[in-house]
């Protein structure tokens, strides 16, 4: 997404905001500051990853957290909705990973107001070298 999209976006969002003080209108900005970091974390940009920070900061000052959990094992129960996973396994038997996240999951004051999208994948199990020479 170029720069003026990003723009548009954000500026549609403060209108929200100041029409609409609600927790949705909030949730939506963490996610376009969750978005705006993806993009970040993917080029070197420099002084936008300073604004990035100061943006979290200022929706945590709100009472928002963004969650993001890929990487992390997923455990049956967490409140997510699941996009996609291996055929044929059950999240129950502890084997998936939180794969990637489509949408972060939002909280607002301690309370969560958008469940994350997620994408599951197995855990990759790691072969000891010795097992591998026989």
């Amino acid at each position: 997404m170029d720069g003026l999209r990003v723009k548009d976006r954000c500026c549609a969002l403060m209108s929200d905001l100041a029409n609409n003080s609600g927790n949705d209108q909030l949730a939506r900005l963490g996610i376009e500051i969750w978005r705006l970091g993806q993009r970040v974390e993917r080029g070197d940009i420099g002084r936008v990853r300073d604004s990035y920070d100061r943006l979290l900061r200022a929706f945590a000052d709100l009472g928002g957290r963004i969650e993001d959990r890929a990487g992390e094992p997923f455990i049956d129960g967490m409140v997510a909705d699941i996009l996609d996973q291996p055929p044929g396994v059950d999240p129950a038997d502890g084997s998936l990973v939180w794969a990637e996240t489509i949408r972060p999951g939002v909280h607002m004051d301690g309370r969560q107001v958008i469940s994350p999208q997620v994408i599951l994948k197995e855990q990759e199990t790691r072969v000891d070298a010795a097992e591998t020479h026989d």
